[in-house]
């Protein structure tokens, strides 16, 4: 059973490495992201992630996010990436 968590976390990251990549759509993200969050609603980290990538605010511009603050987010989300990426991180996960 933990491995398969271990295992979601790490999908769930490379997913979304992919997505920050540009080779896969926001849409196909969110939906593995929901797919995972159904199966385990109690996996905190993968519900941050889903809760940052949800609600990325838009860079620049109007209505967007000044530049330092816009890559202060990116960092919850590298922190959060991390986290998936070691070991599937702990299970108890509290916000970064």
């Amino acid at each position: 059973m933990e491995q398969d968590k271990t295992s979601t976390r790490r999908h769930l990251a490379a997913k979304t490495r992919q997505y920050q990549a540009h080779s896969i759509t926001w849409q196909e993200l969110i939906d593995e992201l929901y797919k995972a969050t159904a199966q385990d609603k109690q996996d905190d980290l993968i519900s941050e992630l889903f809760d940052l990538i949800e609600h990325e605010p838009k860079r620049g511009g109007f209505l967007g996010m000044k530049e330092k603050q816009w890559q202060t987010y990116q960092t919850r989300i590298s922190n959060v990436l991390q986290k998936l990426e070691q070991d599937g991180g702990e299970r108890n996960y509290k916000q970064i």
